[in-house]
Formats: structure tokens, sequence, C-alpha cells
């Protein structure tokens, strides 16, 4: 219980360092607390352990991390750190497969999502540059992982899968909105929020999720 308090409280000085400009850069070190206290989470108030979860969650950690850096000018990480959350997406996805094996229908509809945001990406004339094999591998499996959280958060049977799946798929969602964060409408204060809200309860259900695991 006093796990999750802190952990709310952190994710509000974020946000509190997020809209203050002369708090903003205390901000990745928010970002990194926050993030470390989903891990102690999952760690902490779970019976049941789960070694490929945990090295999601910790690749998570490493992404924000990195990703933090990138926001205060050194570009570098960016690449860092998206390859940090492709390994989360991708250990993720190997959690949620164990337990609900990929079908012809997942991968149809895959495919299909990948299209549509090819699709809104033309539209909105968003470039990628050098970044764009890595950008839609990334999405690639992005897309596989929310189809298989969404499976997941409406036809499983458990609260464990409902959580995760839940999870997984608010996880997809704020890599969306970072998507137009760094590609199209970078610096934009809302954007910054809505994604750090949604993901952050993302987390918190996919490192909860394996205290209801029966």
């Amino acid at each position: 219980m006093i796990i999750t308090i802190g952990y709310w409280i952190s994710f509000g000085l974020l946000l509190y360092t997020t809209i203050e400009p002369k708090f903003n850069k205390y901000r990745p070190i928010a970002k990194g607390v926050t993030s470390l206290l989903f891990v102690s989470i999952y760690l902490i108030l779970n019976d049941h352990f789960d070694l490929i979860m945990l090295i999601a969650l910790l690749c998570c950690l490493c992404g924000d991390i990195l990703l933090a850096f990138k926001k205060n000018g050194q570009k570098r990480f960016f690449v860092s750190g998206m390859l940090a959350f492709l390994l989360a997406h991708k250990f993720f996805l190997m959690v949620m497969t164990h337990y609900a094996p990929f079908t012809l229908i997942d991968t149809i509809m895959s495919i299909i999502a990948l299209i549509i945001l090819k699709v809104i990406t033309y539209k909105l004339d968003i470039h990628f540059g050098y970044k764009r094999y890595m950008i839609w591998l990334y999405a690639f499996i992005v897309v596989l992982m929310g189809n298989k959280a969404i499976d997941m958060a409406i036809f499983a049977p458990s609260a464990y899968a409902i959580l995760l799946g839940i999870g997984g798929t608010l996880f997809v969602i704020s890599d969306i909105v970072l998507l137009f964060l760094y590609f199209k409408y970078k610096n934009n204060l809302m954007l910054q929020l809505t994604n750090s809200c949604i993901y952050y309860l993302a987390q918190f259900l996919l490192a909860l999720a394996f205290s209801f695991y029966h």
C-alpha cells in the first residue's frame, strides 16, 4: 500500500515538473524515480514472479531514463531509448503469448493496424528521416503487442489477464501519443501530460497484474 501511494505521489511531482517551467530541469529525476517505483511495485506486491515480466519493466525504466536525456537535447540517447522500449514490448508480448497464444486473426489485425498508422502519418505529413526503418520495426512490434493486449482485455477470464491486457493497450496508446509528440507537435504540453498519464497508468496496471495471478 505504501509503495502504491509513493508511486502516485512521485507521478504527481513528475506532472508538476512538466507543467512548471522553472522545475523542468528536475523532470528527468522525477521520471526516473517514478519508473523505478513501478518496478518496485512489481517486486513487492506480487507473489508470482515472472523473470520476463521483470526484464520488460526494467527495459521500460532504462528507456525512460534514456529518453529523459534526449529531452535535454542529447539526441544520441533517442535511438538507445527506442531500443530499450522495443525490447520491453517484445518481452511484454512474450508474457502475453505465453498465456494467450497468437492466432491468424492476431496477425491480420496487426497488419491492418500498421497500414492504418502508415496512412495517418502520410496524411499528416509526418517524416521519420533516417529513423524510419527503426520506427516501423518498432511500430510492428507495438501493434502485435497491442493486438494481443486487446484480445486479453476483452476475452480473458481472469483479473490478471484483464489487467495485463488493459495495461498493454494503454501502453500502445501512449506510444501513439509519443509518436505525434516527437515527430509532429514537438514540446506540446498537453500531449506531454496525456502521454505521461496514460503511460504511468499502463505501467501501474502491468506491474500490479501478477498480484492477481492464480
